[in-house]
């Protein structure tokens, strides 16, 4: 259903609405005791969102954000209004001049994220569990996939952690105690936050630079003109010249632009907030600890190597100050991949527990119109209230009726 539309934005909603529905599958699988009880009526442990809810609002961001329909939603708000009738056009200019080239990098990405996530739902739900397939061979069915036998998956890097995760998963479904599921949780969305993060990779990059890089690549054509003007140089021969030049200036340049996205534009939209990627994540509420109790602080983690190794995991991402909760969260360059992690591992163990995740982006209408190849009514858009929390009665089927 994702692989044949040519519409970007049509595919980050099929995308985001299966990220839902299989969210939902997810938190049956994790939460219910009893296949007939429905969520809502278990109310001895909170619920630990799985990474597919995650994923679902980062998509629909991303879809936001990086359409050219509208400005980045940064821009449409904190910024005076001269400014922003000067600014947002030039943007949406530069972003639309080569927008094949960052639309296929952004797609590529989402669509290898994509299909790695599914084809682990695949092997959980067809086989005795996860462990027992091999890495190489979950790698060759998802490289059998129509163009999908160039994709940029490694076994090591992105399986290897993927199937750990769902072990995980698996793991937190039988555990008793709250504090030690809700870690294997965090684990289990971590550790797919990161082969996430590191398959983005290129992709992030693309898009971030593309508007200096096209900048400088405007004024060195410029300069190619002037120069077969005054110097009699062809100006393909000048142009390629002038691309080679000041590698490190450029570069300098690069990361300037990227800061100041990262600081001033980028965010994740949420269904009742919406974070600053270069902001330090605040308290859900500003009465309520920073993490939930079970998170709060590491669990005893005795000699089981699971805990040991989720322990670990967390400990080698986490670059926030010691004891002082989410300060130093902030990411400074989004193209960076331990900054991304950074914020990403700070966000996911202080939402974890936040029922407003398990929100539906879409009402039942806008559902259909996706399934039909249609763009839905309302865009999923949290920062512009296209969200809207469930009546009594979706919160008490919102997972037992899915």
């Amino acid at each position: 259903m994702v692989y044949d539309t040519a519409d970007a934005d049509l595919r980050a909603h099929r995308i985001a609405l299966t990220y839902y529905h299989l969210g939902t599958y997810f938190d049956t699988f994790l939460h219910h005791k009893d296949s007939g009880t429905r969520l809502s009526e278990q109310p001895s442990a909170p619920l630990n969102a799985n990474w597919f809810h995650f994923a679902m609002w980062g998509t629909l961001t991303v879809t936001q954000n990086l359409s050219n329909q509208r400005s980045p939603q940064r821009l449409n708000s904190g910024i005076p209004a001269p400014l922003r009738r000067t600014l947002t056009p030039a943007i949406l200019r530069a972003r639309a001049s080569d927008g094949q080239r960052v639309g296929r990098a952004l797609s590529w990405g989402q669509l290898a994220i994509f299909v790695s996530a599914t084809q682990m739902v695949k092997e959980v739900t067809q086989s005795s569990g996860i462990a027992g397939v091999s890495d190489q061979d979950i790698l060759a069915r998802i490289k059998a996939r129509p163009g999908l036998s160039n994709i940029d998956l490694d076994a090591t890097r992105h399986i290897t952690p993927m199937k750990r995760a769902f072990h995980y998963y698996e793991l937190a479904q039988a555990q008793s105690q709250s504090k030690v599921q809700s870690w294997l949780m965090l684990g289990a969305n971590v550790l797919l936050t990161a082969a996430e993060q590191d398959l983005a990779d290129s992709a992030v990059e693309v898009v971030l630079d593309h508007v200096p890089q096209h900048v400088g690549a405007a004024i060195d054509w410029r300069l190619a003109k002037l120069s077969e003007r005054f110097r009699g140089v062809p100006p393909n021969l000048a142009y390629a010249l002038l691309e080679t030049m000041h590698p490190n200036t450029r570069k300098v340049i690069y990361t300037i632009w990227s800061r100041l996205m990262t600081d001033q534009v980028l965010v994740m939209a949420m269904p009742t907030e919406t974070l600053r990627l270069g902001r330090d994540i605040p308290p859900r509420h500003r009465e309520w600890p920073i993490f939930p109790p079970d998170l709060r602080d590491f669990p005893e983690t005795g000699k089981d190597p699971d805990l040991i190794e989720i322990v670990n995991l967390v400990r080698s991402l986490d670059r926030t100050i010691a004891d002082a909760g989410t300060r130093g969260s902030a990411a400074r360059d989004w193209r960076r991949w331990d900054e991304r992690m950074n914020w990403a591992l700070a966000l996911i163990r202080s939402r974890q527990q936040d029922e407003t995740l398990f929100w539906p982006p879409y009402s039942v209408e806008d559902q259909w119109r996706i399934v039909n190849g249609e763009m839905p009514a309302r865009l999923g858009d949290a920062s512009t209230l296209d969200v809207q929390a469930p009546t009594a009665r979706n919160v008490l089927n919102l997972a037992g009726d899915n």
